[in-house]
């Protein structure tokens, strides 16, 4: 229920306060993720 009620904050602050390191760390990530894997959780 609490990342439900911030996730608007969450989503304004991920895209807009720290977008440019959110997106390398996105690019990061994926290198290391094979298509066919299985992620359960990330972060």
């Amino acid at each position: 229920m609490f990342w439900d009620r911030v996730a608007g904050v969450y989503d304004l602050f991920v895209n807009v306060v720290n977008g440019k390191t959110h997106k390398a760390l996105r690019r990061i990530v994926a290198d290391l993720i094979d298509p066919d894997d299985v992620v359960l959780e990330c972060a």
